[in-house]
């Protein structure tokens, strides 16, 4: 399949930019055949109206999402537009609602994308996430963006179920509606050194715990520190491995390495060993749009411990690969499990075990390459 593909921010090649997601899926698409044609970032004049905008809701502190808004998106889409006229291709994919939305060709446009706003903003919009702070007397105006770009496309993919359900609420038709999960930004340990680590009852071992996430309020850093410190008041030698952020805890058992960036072989190492030497991931987010570090944290047999939000729905198989924890419970139902674990080496093998498995089914690129080109084919 020849495939043009669009991105809007930053440069899809960039394994740095967006988690590294745009990177891996674009290259798995070259690894299985198909050629890629890569279009964008695009840098336009914002109007002077969205000028006013964004300027205002700064002076309040509060959000701003350029990248939906109509006035920007429609003059990056007639970039897009004039840049595609002279290429051949079969399909258009884009991550971007406003590219979809406002780019005029005659090729199938299609989008993948874990970006969605609740139809219903102002009562469905979580606290804790990103888009807490956009204004509600603003979010229509998004939302028309949103609404638009599903309206021209022919294919609507969304890698956690309740995006897909949003989009639905949008009116978009459940027909050319999909859900396909993200892999994992990173590369494939393999299972033998993946399944290496194992716990052991023994009073004194380490309990070696892995947080990575650089939004250490949103991504409930502080209770994975009062997760730890009430496994050291039950007499467990645990220890916290923060990626991602420095937030100086200042604690002997909370080690922080801050960002590590995954195109320095250095960082890169560390982060592999960090992933390959801890015993299981917590992340005890109260939102997520979608959980792709879990996928890299299975992708090593680490079993996940996490908060039930939806956007982890569909990355961690409660039971088998982790378990989510109901966001009403305190963070010693985490140290319940933690324990139980620590005291039954034999259980924690065998969800260590089924967190490999649910990587190699469903948290790869490979597998999710296969089964969205195999979606792509059957809607043009």
């Amino acid at each position: 399949m020849n495939i043009i593909y669009a991105t809007s921010m930053y440069d899809a090649r960039d394994e740095r930019r967006g988690s590294g997601t745009y990177y891996h899926m674009s290259q798995e698409m070259e690894r299985q055949g198909h050629a890629v044609q890569y279009v964008g970032p695009f840098k336009v004049r914002s109007s002077a109206f969205t000028r006013v905008l964004k300027r205002v809701t700064k002076a309040s502190r509060r959000r701003y999402l350029t990248y939906l808004d109509p006035w920007e998106c429609e003059a990056k889409g007639h970039a897009l537009t004039q840049q595609i006229q002279s290429m051949s291709a079969d399909v258009l994919i884009t991550n971007d609602f406003g590219l979809a939305g406002f780019v005029e060709t005659n090729l199938p446009v299609v989008i993948y994308t874990d970006a969605m706003l609740p139809f219903h903003f102002a009562r469905d919009n979580p606290p804790e996430s990103r888009t807490a702070t956009v204004p509600n007397i603003l979010a229509p105006l998004f939302q028309r963006t949103i609404r638009r770009g599903m309206e021209q496309a022919q294919l609507c993919v969304f890698p956690a179920t309740w995006s897909a359900e949003e989009a639905e609420k949008y009116g978009i038709p459940k027909s050319k509606i999909a859900t396909i999960p993200f892999g994992a930004n990173i590369e494939d340990p393999g299972r033998l050194t993946a399944l290496a680590t194992s716990l052991s009852a023994e009073p004194e071992a380490p309990v070696n715990l892995l947080f990575v996430g650089k939004e250490w309020k949103r991504k409930g850093g502080q209770a994975a520190v009062d997760i730890v410190g009430e496994l050291h008041q039950r007499g467990i030698n645990a220890h916290l491995h923060v990626v991602g952020t420095t937030p100086r805890v200042g604690l002997p058992y909370v080690h922080e390495y801050g960002l590590l960036d995954k195109t320095n072989p250095d960082e890169k190492a560390l982060l592999q060993q960090l992933f390959a030497t801890s015993h299981l991931f917590l992340l005890p987010s109260r939102s997520e749009g979608f959980g792709i570090v879990v996928l890299e944290a299975a992708a090593y047999g680490l079993p996940v411990l996490a908060y039930g939000v939806e956007g982890l729905l569909d990355a961690v198989a409660d039971g088998k690969s982790g378990r989510l924890i109901d966001l009403n419970s305190p963070v010693t139902a985490f140290v319940d499990v933690v324990e139980r674990w620590v005291h039954d080496p034999v259980q924690y093998s065998a969800m260590a075990e089924g967190a490999r498995d649910f990587f190699e089914e469903n948290g790869n690129w490979t597998q999710t390459i296969q089964r969205f080109i195999a979606e792509i084919q059957q809607h043009i």
